[in-house]
């Protein structure tokens, strides 16, 4: 665009010229500084084959096969993720299906061994004919949360004295269901090996069977484990006698509750080892009603705030 300086070379060198058309103009001097004529050469450079449009055409190809090549790689990647995770899937899932069945043989093990020991609990509860032969008026509602019950009911009859017991061991299922047989087993020795027919006697002696039975000189597995209580005694000339732990008895007279209550201790647990309980008397008329029964009948959860 501009004239160089003058010079005596006969010859001019450029380097990196781009692509373009170009016009070399060149002119020269005498040693009197006459100008000679102009000359004008016009020259074209065309770029090299790395900027040219088929090259660009092949750039864009290539770009375009390798994002498609990417794209194929991350798919294969990802189906071979997929079949791993599917194969995970499908050790675990067999996992847990022989996991399953060793659960369910497991529990159906443990249902039948339950389901046995209702057989067996059921065997030491007085059979309702049993009961009928004492109290020809009567009716028994026993219906345990679980399969074997921490309740239980009992039945004696000695010297003309009609004994009945209804107790509520501590815990449900299981573990109350030995309870209940503890305290089934204590009663049958106190009332008719014993021969003792002393509601408050009993209780007494079935506090410190329970006790006796649960005691050990390890304070860390002492056991706070026992029942709530309420038994009752009827001669023939009418007169109850009854004990209590915890449990009330209710007597309905023409439609008037009459309430006895208990003792706020219970037999077990906490209760001191030479507790006396106490017995009341209460002369029965015809035709009242006696109600007996655990705390798993009136404790029902209900109500507005669900107490």
């Amino acid at each position: 665009d501009d004239w160089s300086e003058w010079t005596t070379e006969s010859k001019k060198q450029y380097t990196n010229l781009l692509e373009g058309n170009y016009t070399f103009k060149v002119r020269s001097r005498n040693a009197v500084n006459d100008l000679g004529i102009e000359t004008v050469f016009r020259f074209k450079i065309i770029p090299p084959w790395y900027r040219g449009w088929l090259a660009y055409v092949v750039y864009v190809l290539a770009l375009a096969l390798f994002i498609w090549f990417i794209v194929k790689l991350s798919v294969y990647r990802l189906k071979l993720a997929n079949l791993k995770l599917e194969g995970i899937i499908k050790l675990r899932t067999k996992e847990i299906r022989e996991k399953n069945e060793q659960l369910l043989d497991a529990l159906t093990d443990i249902k039948d061994s339950i389901n046995y020991a209702k057989r067996l609990q059921e065997a030491i509860l007085p059979k309702q004919s049993e009961i009928d032969s004492v109290f020809p008026e009567n009716f028994v509602f026993f219906a345990p949360r679980d399969i074997v019950s921490g309740d239980f009911y009992w039945l004696s009859e000695r010297k003309n004295n009609k004994l009945f017991v209804v107790a509520d061991c501590t815990g449900h299922g299981v573990p109350g269901a030995f309870v209940s047989m503890l305290g089934n087993d204590l009663l049958n020795h106190i009332v008719n090996d014993e021969t003792i027919n002393n509601p408050a006697l009993i209780l007494t002696l079935l506090n410190q069977g329970v006790q006796n039975a649960f005691r050990s000189t390890d304070v860390k597995t002492n056991s706070n484990d026992g029942m709530d209580i309420s038994i009752i005694s009827i001669n023939e000339k009418l007169i109850l006698k009854y004990s209590g732990a915890n449990r009330p008895l209710f007597i309905v007279r023409k439609n008037e509750l009459i309430e006895l209550k208990p003792d706020k201790t219970a037999i077990g647990g906490r209760t001191s080892f030479e507790f006396k309980f106490e017995e009341q008397s209460f002369q029965l008329h015809k035709n009242d009603l006696i109600y007996m029964f655990s705390d798993g009948y009136t404790d029902q959860f209900g109500g507005k705030k669900g107490k």
